[in-house]
């Protein structure tokens, strides 16, 4: 067995400094560390690019303070000549640092701040293996890895290039290649010299971008909430709170006001997560009802159930029992157990079933979110889906836990993802006050929803122009917003295409991810032990569920790989 003197961790985000603190524990035990470096195009390690420290304020965390205590502490881990030393927990280091979070309302920060924790914690790991002379930070775009003489060698763009013995790719979000819809507006743009930004999160974006201009903005996801709170605010701008109801007002100075069009295939806004603690545990499942959902799911797994009729049978079976502990909060309290499940099943497998207790998705947008806001704030009867969608959040990490390398067939784990992700509109939605934020700049004419629904677009030398058989609007700017799924064959990024190139990867279905093996080992057309590249995170999607949620970048999957590659590492250093 070859030795593993080095090990090279591409991406450094917070799987990655997940990865660096799970290998280090496990190497603990052997006293022996190899040489680790450590490479990411940008300069927060730790934190990575999503959750970059210099971002604007107006971009929202969509996890709250309470789900956020599952974001552990690392414990002190010690080696014969020093020791990593412990550091706290989100929860803690933010109430050290910052403030005391309310106790019974929910909480969303900035992700600035959560940026803040990670290379926090990152350095304090960094620090002590800079003075053992155990690891190498590179600033670098990594373009290839390649196999040479038995080893590794790390390529860059500019052809610098790196020794490793085995290598762990951590990337996050990867450019991908335009849609024909992208191509096309490539096209205007040029021909007429129109303004299209591609990048919503590009922290230059809004100097780019003067007062009183018409923007329109391509999808209706949390990006765009963002968006809508980055161009719908400004020094003379502030929400208000009504005395009367639950919304907001919005206050601004006329003079300096955007308008802004956003538009997606089904115009259907991000549904709120509920308010507060109160409200949430309506949908609670609770330990013993969540054992149980986790039991039946094992054990059909086993019995070669078919999937996925039976986890919507089974999530079925674990909503009923919630719906029936208050039954008058929700619109299905005269319904029959058997009518739930027959009206739940029928969605589910449709979200165009219409049905009295279901929200219906025809109505005009701004009516629609303000149903849903009463709904998180418990002022009105609960409809099914939103039941449906807060249930299915709070049982996400035991489906993340039990459907990861689960032996099923590839086209079932596609379709038990493609139902995950209809319903993260709900279980992935935003802050409520997003909402009511949306709402007011909605009734003061910043946000235009006119032509919300998927609008024929086009150009001329005045403008974009959007319209549909009711309207048409002329924009200055277009923002693309749709933050693309990590689809194999659509990643257009250096390392990826290379690694397809030379054979070293391959997906699990054409509409999903990277195979990997349960440790993160690269499943390649040859054997198994042929290949030193590891792979974890959202590029995996398909041989993993659950990979863009950040309590995921410190779970399982990280501990998998770690333990194994530390026995790799000190079996070969014996």
């Amino acid at each position: 067995m070859k030795k593993i003197e080095t090990l090279a961790i591409i991406g450094c985000g917070p799987r990655g400094l997940s990865s660096l603190e799970s290998l280090l524990k496990h190497l603990s035990k052997s006293n022996f560390i190899p040489n680790i470096k450590l490479f990411d195009s940008y300069p927060f390690f730790g934190a990575g690019r999503v959750w970059r420290t210099d971002q604007v304020e107006t971009n929202w965390i969509n996890i709250s303070d309470k789900a956020l205590k599952s974001l552990q502490g690392r414990e002190p881990v010690k080696f014969e000549n020093f020791t990593i030393p412990g550091f706290p927990s989100f929860i803690e280091w933010f109430e050290i640092h910052k403030f005391k979070f309310p106790k019974n309302t929910f909480y969303f920060i900035p992700r600035k701040v959560m940026g803040e924790y990670l290379m926090e914690r990152f350095n304090s790991v960094k620090k002590i293996l800079q003075e053992q002379n155990k690891i190498e930070l590179f600033e670098l775009e990594v373009s290839n890895v390649v196999f040479q003489d038995g080893a590794l060698l790390i390529e860059t763009p500019d052809n610098e290039k790196e020794n490793a013995d085995e290598c762990l790719i951590t990337i996050g979000h990867q450019p991908t290649f335009p849609s024909d819809q992208i191509k096309k507006w490539h096209k205007l743009s040029k021909t007429y010299g129109l303004q299209l930004e591609l990048t919503p999160y590009d922290i230059k974006l809004d100097k780019r971008i003067d007062k009183n201009r018409v923007i329109a903005i391509r999808g209706f996801g949390l990006a765009t909430l963002d968006l809508f709170r980055l161009f719908g605010l400004n020094d003379e701008s502030k929400f208000k709170e009504n005395k009367n109801d639950c919304f907001l007002r919005y206050k601004h100075d006329q003079i300096s006001k955007n308008t802004i069009i956003p538009f997606s295939l089904d115009g259907l806004p991000p549904v709120p997560k509920p308010y507060n603690i109160k409200v949430d545990s309506l949908f609670d499942p609770e330990k013993e009802l969540t054992e149980m959902f986790e039991i039946k799911i094992k054990n059909g797994l086993k019995a070669n159930e078919l999937f996925p009729q039976y986890l919507v049978e089974t999530f079925i079976s674990t909503l009923i029992p919630v719906l029936n502990r208050n039954p008058n909060c929700f619109l299905t309290a005269d319904f029959s157990n058997q009518k739930i499940k027959d009206i739940s099943s029928a969605w589910l497998k449709d979200s165009c079933f219409k049905h009295d207790c279901i929200l219906d998705t025809d109505l005009e947008v701004t009516s629609y979110m303000k149903k849903t806001v009463l709904m998180a704030h418990h002022k009105t009867g609960i409809s099914l889906d939103y039941a449906i969608g807060q249930l299915w959040r709070h049982l996400q990490p035991s489906m993340y836990k039990l459907f990861s390398y689960c032996g099923l067939d590839d086209t079932i784990m596609e379709e038990i993802i493609n139902i995950d992700e209809r319903l993260k509109r709900y279980s992935y939605g935003p802050p409520v006050d997003s909402i009511k934020q949306v709402i007011a700049l909605s009734d003061e004419g910043v946000i235009n929803f006119d032509l919300v629904k998927d609008p024929e677009v086009n150009a001329s030398e005045d403008g974009w122009i959007l319209k549909n058989n009711e309207s048409m609007k002329k924009a200055d700017i277009m923002i693309n917003a749709v933050l693309d799924s990590p689809v194999l064959k659509e990643i257009n990024s250096d390392i990826i295409l290379n690694l397809l190139n030379n054979n070293v990867l391959k997906a699990v279905t054409s509409s999903l991810g990277v195979e990997t093996f349960e440790d993160g080992q690269i499943k390649t057309n040859t054997y198994r032990q042929n290949s030193q590249i590891y792979m974890l995170g959202r590029n995996c999607k398909g041989s993993v569920l659950g990979v863009d949620a950040i309590l995921e970048c410190f779970g399982k999957r990280v501990e998998d790989w770690a333990k194994n590659c530390a026995s790799r590492v000190n079996k070969s250093n014996l």
